[in-house]
């Protein structure tokens, strides 16, 4: 099974209906109804509404560690609770965003390239 992926947008009422207002949101979705009505098997999760905050990306398309998890963390069960296949549905909305302070968020990119550079440090 394929599935598709709308990523989350920032919900800023004004780029939203911004957006909306100039028709790219429209546009955008049918792009991804072709690509659903050419292949059977793409499943769309669809997160451009689940309002993640400004506060909740590290930058304009990328989200912060805590929201990376919970958007993970809400992938998942959207996939396991719906089972998308056996009930015919091939568009389906992520649910609203909420922070999950019990889940470990992993190392960003930073930390990631300083313990590589320790990492070459003691090889030498």
């Amino acid at each position: 099974m394929h599935h598709g992926l709308l990523a989350p947008a920032a919900d800023h009422a004004r780029g939203a209906a911004g957006r909306e207002h100039c028709g790219a949101d429209a546009r955008f979705t049918r792009f991804v109804q072709g690509i659903q009505a050419q292949f059977a098997n793409v499943v769309v999760l669809d997160a451009r509404h689940a309002g993640y905050a400004r506060s909740s990306f590290a930058d304009p398309m990328h989200l912060d560690r805590r929201a990376a998890v919970a958007f993970s963390a809400d992938v998942a069960a959207v996939l396991k609770n719906d089972r998308c296949v056996p009930t015919g549905r091939r568009w389906l909305r992520m649910p609203k965003y909420h922070e999950r302070p019990g889940l470990a968020a992993p190392e960003d990119m930073e930390q990631s390239a300083v313990a590589v550079k320790g990492l070459d440090t003691r090889r030498r």
